[in-house]
């Protein structure tokens, strides 16, 4: 934390030549204070996401609509699993992790037991599921993460997952097609 930052200063001069130093308590006060807000950050992405994940794709009832709420589940769930790796703070990092794997936990009940279930092709989920835990069990395994690679490929992961579920909330909300429904 640098020296000039306004959350750290100290009210009382002292130091050498006018400089400001912050008190080993006050650094304290300032970390303990950001966990928290931090963590109670990340608990609320996690609440948010466990329980509005199953409403959105339950509420979904026209077929655009359906496609466009699993797609917002699912890159919602990406973004979240690879925004958490960026996270030095263990709970904030574990309360991501955590809303990631319920978006998508929540998209894999809606496929197997949710409207429209019968048209799933069952094999290609399945292929697409054990590819995905093979391609996290490698990451994990060979440290991958900490590589400059692997992160530059999580980061534009993490940009693309993004971006497709602001993409994807239009349809999801029904937006496109109720601007489809006016134009023909």
């Amino acid at each position: 934390l640098a020296v000039t930052a306004w959350s750290a200063r100290d009210s009382q001069r002292s130091g050498q030549l006018g400089r400001i130093v912050v008190t080993a308590d006050a650094m304290e006060h300032l970390v303990r204070r950001a966990s928290r807000i931090v963590t109670g950050a990340a608990a609320a992405v996690l609440v948010t996401v466990v329980v509005a994940s199953p409403l959105l794709l339950d509420a979904a009832s026209i077929d655009l609509d359906r496609i466009g709420a699993r797609c917002l589940v699912l890159f919602a769930g990406c973004s979240l699993l690879l925004a958490a790796r960026s996270y030095r703070h263990a709970a904030a990092r574990t309360l991501l992790r955590l809303a990631g794997l319920g978006a998508l936990a929540s998209l894999a009940v809606h496929l197997v037991a949710g409207p429209g279930a019968g048209h799933v092709d069952t094999f290609f989920y399945v292929a697409l599921a054990l590819g995905v835990v093979a391609l996290a069990a490698a990451v994990a395994t060979g440290r991958g993460w900490r590589s400059v690679w692997w992160s530059r490929r999580a980061e534009v992961a993490e940009s693309l997952c993004g971006s497709l579920a602001f993409a994807a909330a239009v349809v999801a909300a029904g937006m496109f097609r109720r601007l489809w429904e006016m134009t023909s």
